[in-house]
């Protein structure tokens, strides 16, 4: 035992300490069987021995340590990580019986009948279970996600409720691990620096609150969908090799992250092109950085002919000799190589004759240029699932799903161990299985064997990004809209703010997301207008329209201001102006410009309020203020400019009876100051005396011809 524990604490990456631990351990449980260290520090050994062997001797490890402790959960996480079909499933499932009057064993029996589909046994388990334990999250969270999985809607959605509100009992992190396939790195991050325990259920329901695809529906429909994906991820793009290095190891991983110069030459060869000789995709072309033209002469090798040799030079437009223009070439520096195909496969940078220039160097951005906490090993591990599964499980189904390389001229490319996905929101997904191309010295001999991302130009790179850090529901959002907001101080409570929400759709809904906070219902309305309130922070807000069978969606991070302390200026809110003088806040939302328009020669009452002003010696409220009306063509640069030149100002001195803490500021702008035009308005509120600025707010808005 102790030389198997000093062979294990090694840290070289070298094979043969972790074999010689293993078979240390392997001595001891020969003489002690029941020995549960020693099976528990064989599977840790044999886990990071790796590759089949290593998987096949952790599998018995860890089997046998749950039938010495069918509730031990180091044993169980281990054994889950490894590779599981039907028959690995089975085996455990009659290791666990030998101990049913074990919830804990009952329970992983009713997991495995789930990942195999048979769903009345594991509702029959779990219910059960539930009667003896009913606010157990973990009980509740598997229930859930079989009646998910099985189609029963309504009683996945009430008993993942209940598995979300005792959230906090989840010792285990069950419900966490449900989930993580779709999280982001922001979220994984979070979760990873400690949620309290009391914090889990807020933290969960916001987490399904930014991804819910119909404010107006009541139920979010994105948890249903979010299962039902899982189990055809499951089914079809199951990880074949968890304990490649490339899962395990966060240093082959980035040294592998990267397409050997084989698989390049494959891209280039197989896909980059319909077929030999052919034009390249635009994408292709792009691709950087292309090589110097002042290289002199390459060696050309015939395929056909394959004694033979030819000298080309490297200018444009060059003669090639017909018999090598129709035939695929690769240019070598003098040198050439033979797979064991036949095919010619580049040392350096192809080059097709057919074209006369050269062909794009190999694409250079790597995936580790994605967040960090996205690239590195962790959602394949977590999830049981290749990279495809993980896309699957993010945005569903690809509306077109290519198998195999476009090039179907060359023997070479009738390969199915390249796949390219594609989304119509978010591009090209590319899927290659390393092993797939083995060219010994030409860098192509890679170890994993399961399909991984592999982008080669940049629209492929930018779809693997968002499929690493991003989801998405499959229920369409094709309504138009816009929305903006303008923020004021709660009236009756100073640690709040209202946030009013106008949209250019009449039916509307809007609701605030915190990151571990349960949100408040979303608010609705039919006049373009929803209300909320919410304490200042960081929220993600979520806006919703509605129009007919169609809906849209809106969703942006906002920071709520915190109006309790200091002088301060609310945003500004511009309406068409009323016969009325008695301006307050709800006669100016209620006829506020919902799409921030206004006709040629209509009055512009633009309105704000102003909180906690320094009172003077009188009790008076005095301050100055200068509207500023700048004609712009770029509101997000103008905005961030601390002077504006030019434009029409207008300044007044104000005075105002002190009552209570906010004044409120309101003018008319005529019609002979605003042609039409885009504009920004910008309000400053200064101290006469001094010139000390208070507050400053803005808006952006046009003057259209009718």
């Amino acid at each position: 035992m102790v030389l198997g524990k000093a062979r294990l604490a090694q840290t070289s990456h070298s094979a043969e300490h972790r074999l010689q631990a293993i078979w240390a351990f392997r001595r001891v449980v020969a003489a002690q069987p029941e020995n549960r260290e020693a099976w528990d520090l064989m599977g840790r050994a044999a886990t990071l021995l790796g590759g089949a062997d290593g998987e096949r001797i952790a599998s018995g490890a860890y089997e046998r340590l749950l039938s010495l402790d069918p509730a031990d959960p180091v044993a169980w996480n281990g054994w889950l990580i490894l590779y599981r079909g039907r028959g690995e499933r089975e085996r455990m499932r009659r290791i666990l019986a030998r101990h049913d009057s074990v919830p804990e064993a009952r329970a992983r029996i009713a997991r495995l009948f789930i990942e195999d589909e048979r769903y009345p046994a594991a509702g029959e388990l779990l219910d059960a279970l539930l009667r003896d334990d009913p606010l157990n999250p973990a009980y509740l969270g598997l229930r859930a996600q079989g009646a998910f999985e099985a189609g029963d809607t309504a009683r996945g959605q009430a008993t993942y409720a209940r598995a979300l509100r005792y959230a906090d009992r989840d010792a285990q992190g069950l419900l966490w691990s449900q989930v993580v396939g779709i999280a982001s790195p922001e979220e994984i991050r979070a979760w990873e620096a400690g949620v309290p325990p009391a914090a889990r259920e807020g933290f969960l329901t916001s987490f399904w609150a930014r991804r819910n695809p119909d404010l107006f529906a009541g139920v979010n429909a994105r948890v249903a969908e979010h299962f039902a994906r899982l189990r055809g991820a499951r089914k079809r793009f199951p990880l074949l090799h968890p304990l490649g290095a490339y899962h395990r190891s966060d240093t082959t991983r980035a040294a592998e992250i990267r397409p050997s110069a084989a698989e390049d030459a494959f891209y280039l060869y197989c896909e980059a092109q319909d077929w030999s000789g052919g034009q390249m995709r635009a994408a292709d072309r792009a691709r950087t950085p292309t090589i110097a033209q002042d290289l002199g002469y390459w060696t050309l090798w015939n395929e056909q002919v394959p004694i033979q040799k030819h000298r080309v030079p490297l200018n444009e437009g060059s003669p090639v000799d017909p018999r090598v223009a129709a035939v695929s070439l690769w240019f070598l520096p003098e040198r050439f190589v033979r797979d064991k195909s036949g095919i010619q496969i580049p040392g350096q940078y192809p080059h097709d004759p057919s074209l006369g220039v050269f062909l794009p160097a190999p694409f250079g951005r790597s995936l580790q240029d994605v967040d960090t906490t996205a690239a590195r090993a962790g959602y394949n591990l977590r999830t049981g699932l290749d990279d495809r599964g993980i896309t699957y499980l993010r945005y569903g189904a690809p509306p077109q799903r290519v198998i195999g390389a476009p090039n179907v001229e060359a023997s070479f490319c009738r390969v199915p161990d390249v796949e390219r996905w594609d989304y119509p929101d978010i591009g090209p997904v590319r899927f290659f299985r390393p092993s797939a191309i083995d060219l010994g010295m030409m860098q192509g001999l890679r170890q994993t064997g399961d399909m991984v991302f592999r982008p080669q130009n940049a629209p492929q790179f930018g779809a693997t990004v968002a499929s690493l850090t991003r989801d998405a529901t499959s229920a369409p959002a094709t309504l138009e809209f816009e929305a903006w907001l303008a923020e004021f101080a709660n009236p009756d409570d100073l640690r709040l703010t209202d946030i009013a929400v106008f949209s250019t759709q009449s039916v509307v809904a809007a609701q605030l997301v915190a990151a571990f906070e349960e949100p408040a219902p979303a608010v609705s309305d039919r006049l373009g207008l929803a209300l909320l309130t919410a304490r200042p922070g960081s929220y993600v807000l979520q806006v919703h329209a509605h129009a007919g069978d169609s809906l849209g969606r809106l969703e942006r991070t906002v920071v709520v201001r915190d109006f309790s302390a200091g002088p301060k200026v609310s945003d500004l809110v511009v309406a068409p102006a009323w016969a009325d003088t008695a301006v307050d806040r709800a006669a100016i939302l209620a006829r506020a410009a919902r799409d921030l328009t206004f006709p040629p020669a209509t009055p512009i009452r633009v309105y704000a309020e102003l909180y906690g002003l320094p009172r003077a010696s009188d009790g008076a409220v005095r301050y100055r203020v200068a509207y500023q009306l700048v004609r712009t063509g770029d509101f997000a640069r103008d905005a961030q400019r601390d002077s504006l030149p030019g434009g029409t100002v207008l300044r007044y001195d104000r005075v105002h009876p002190f009552a209570g803490r906010t004044a409120i500021e309101w003018l008319d702008i005529v019609p002979g100051l605003v042609p039409r035009g885009q504009y920004l308005l910008r309000l400053t509120v200064s101290e006469p005396a001094t010139g000390r600025v208070l507050g400053v707010s803005q808006i952006a808005l046009e003057v259209r011809a009718q």
